[in-house]
């Protein structure tokens, strides 16, 4: 019986692992923020799916089988590091923003000019005066 074996012994012990700290952090709420969280429950959910992946590299599957099984896993974790990567790049953006924001501000109060008349004489506009 394949139970026996240190591979597929090893393999159960990681799939309950994955699960036991899955189940930890959606009752913990670990970090600060509800996107936080749900971030970190998304990266669980496709850890704990990727394991269940490693059960078709044991001989309970044929060669063929488990290539096709290694391309859905590396699918998976392009899937993730995609999603994981956009909202790296979401958030840096949202941090160069603010940071113009802020840059545009201490501009605006250094040259007392809270109308922006200062950026129209840079880019050559001119408002029309009701």
């Amino acid at each position: 019986m394949f139970i026996h074996e240190p591979a597929v012994l090893l393999l159960f012990i990681i799939l309950v692992l994955n699960a036991s700290i899955f189940s930890y952090q959606s009752t913990s709420r670990p970090f600060k923020t509800r996107f936080d969280n749900r971030l970190e429950l998304l990266n669980e959910s496709f850890i704990v799916v990727i394991s269940i992946h490693l059960i078709g590299f044991t001989d309970w599957l044929d060669v063929n089988q488990q290539e096709w099984m290694g391309w859905s896993m590396d699918i998976l974790i392009l899937i993730v590091t995609l999603i994981n990567l956009m909202i790296i790049f979401y958030q840096i953006y949202l941090y160069i923003a603010v940071y113009f924001k802020k840059y545009k501000i201490r501009l605006d109060k250094k040259y007392n000019d809270p109308f922006g008349r200062l950026y129209d004489k840079i880019l050559g506009k001119k408002k029309e005066v009701l």
